[in-house]
């Protein structure tokens, strides 16, 4: 078990004690309680899901990737994808993991 694991049992305990001793009525889940359970929840599970080191890498690429990529038309996706396949026919596998960094920085 990664530390990340044993870090977001805490913080999801957390949460729902906090939400436990706040008192329940179902207005506290339309109100800023609901806050706290959706981006505390998600936090929480995140950091049982993925090793701490993937997400300081992850979300700050996620981030930038998210924000600054270039949109690209089907179109364009399928011929991409199409010239990979020819690649790899061609010349191997790895040309094509080589190939993938003509992707970056585009998105649908």
């Amino acid at each position: 078990m990664d530390i990340s694991t044993g870090l977001g049992l805490l913080a999801g305990a957390i949460v729902v004690a906090t939400m436990m001793l706040l008192g329940g009525d179902l207005a506290m889940f339309v109100s800023d309680h609901a806050i706290i359970i959706i981006f505390g929840g998600s936090f929480a599970a995140t950091l049982i899901r993925f090793p701490l080191s993937s997400i300081f890498h992850g979300l700050p690429l996620g981030a930038k990737f998210a924000f600054t990529m270039r949109r690209m038309t089907q179109r364009e996706l399928v011929d991409e994808i199409v010239g990979a396949d020819r690649t790899g026919k061609g010349r191997g596998r790895r040309s094509v993991s080589c190939q993938g960094h003509s992707l970056r920085g585009r998105r649908l």
